[in-house]
């Protein structure tokens, strides 16, 4: 997505960090070099995408799911 790459593209060049809210797993597995999940307010998991992709958090591997379904 062009936002996804301009988001990157702008943190790297700028050497600033971005913070993206997004409900979509796709979008943030694309662009982070951290992700925090949070449920209800209340962080559930956090780390390197690496490490967010080898979850055992059920709402994390639903998530992850849901991503792989659709691609």
């Amino acid at each position: 997505m062009a936002i996804n790459d301009l988001i990157q593209k702008l943190s790297r060049h700028l050497k600033t960090t971005s913070i993206v809210v997004s409900h979509d797993m796709g979008c943030a597995l694309a662009i982070a070099d951290r992700i925090v999940v949070l449920d209800k307010g209340e962080i559930v998991e956090q780390g390197t995408v690496a490490e967010i992709k080898k979850s055992k958090v059920p709402l994390v591997v639903d998530f992850l799911s849901e991503v792989m379904e659709s691609a």
